[in-house]
């Protein structure tokens, strides 16, 4: 078995349960959690680091195998990373315990927690889960699915393939809290709606539930549902020159001490066809 088979045996065997058991926690703890800010002033929850923790141990034999661990919570595994550092690692493992972390503390649903795996800087392995819902989008390789009541016994599951949906006054575009400070939006094309989680814009489009979205936030908000959305024939493409996102470099990210891993420009998630359209009515 080569080291692409391992790693995808891994994660179909092992990684779908650290998935259910960072949902349990979420779960149980998100009455009970204590929210703080940390040092960027984002908001972060016990349950955020006891999933960390989950995750953290249960990769602990990939990273063993020399693979790399990018962890939102964990400060230390975001600095020094050089390109050279990242193409120095054909596999990159990227963990969101908890995106939506402000909707989560206040009692909602909109949160998921999020893993993907970079192969040579590219989207390869995915998996978002949102436990309020019993949600899971997953791309393990070989098949992208949409599991509903997931990890129950009436887990039901369908495969993702590509979906083009055509724009209409009936559809959502969705947006995040920033969009309103520099964007109009003329709702005669389609709706827009705002949701407090990266992953639910970028992972509801793959099962038709919207036409897109707009993107500008960190690595971690977009690689756990990279394969996914490209599975649905969805991409991301800059703004102002259209091109798709390939691959991760360096040079895509702010840099900051505050935000390293933010990106500097925004992406509309959405078909080639529908790209121009949307562009054009921001």
């Amino acid at each position: 078995m080569n080291q692409d088979e391992v790693v995808k045996s891994f994660w179909k065997r092992e990684v779908r349960d650290l998935f259910r058991r960072a949902g349990d926690v979420a779960l149980d703890l998100q009455k009970k959690s204590h929210p703080r800010l940390k040092h960027d002033n984002s908001v972060v929850t016990d349950a955020d680091l006891q999933i960390s923790q989950i995750f953290q141990q249960g990769l602990s034999g990939m990273k063993a195998q020399g693979h790399l661990l990018i962890d939102e919570e964990v400060l230390e595994s975001q600095q020094g990373l050089t390109q050279a550092v990242l193409e120095s690692h054909r596999y990159i493992w990227v963990l969101d315990p908890i995106d939506g972390t402000l909707a989560y503390a206040n009692g909602m649903s909109f949160y998921g927690i999020s893993l993907g795996v970079l192969k040579d800087l590219k989207p390869w392995l995915g998996g978002v889960y949102f436990p309020s819902v019993g949600e899971f989008f997953v791309s393990d390789g070989d098949e992208t699915h949409f599991i509903e009541k997931a990890f129950s016994s009436q887990e039901t599951s369908q495969r993702i393939t590509p979906v083009d949906q055509e724009i209409n006054r009936q559809t959502f575009f969705f947006a995040t809290e920033s969009f309103f400070k520099k964007y109009k939006w003329d709702h005669s094309l389609c709706l827009l709606m705002s949701v407090p989680s990266a992953v639910s814009n970028l992972c509801w489009p793959a099962v038709g539930r919207g036409v897109g979205c707009l993107f500008d936030a960190s690595l971690w908000d977009f690689v756990g549902s990279w394969a996914v959305f490209e599975a649905a024939g969805l991409r991301l493409h800059n703004i102002s020159t259209g091109e798709p996102l390939e691959k991760i470099h360096t040079d895509l990210f702010m840099g900051t001490e505050a935000r390293p891993w933010r990106v500097k420009e925004k992406y509309i998630l959405s078909s080639s066809r529908n790209f121009p359209i949307i562009a054009k009515n921001l």
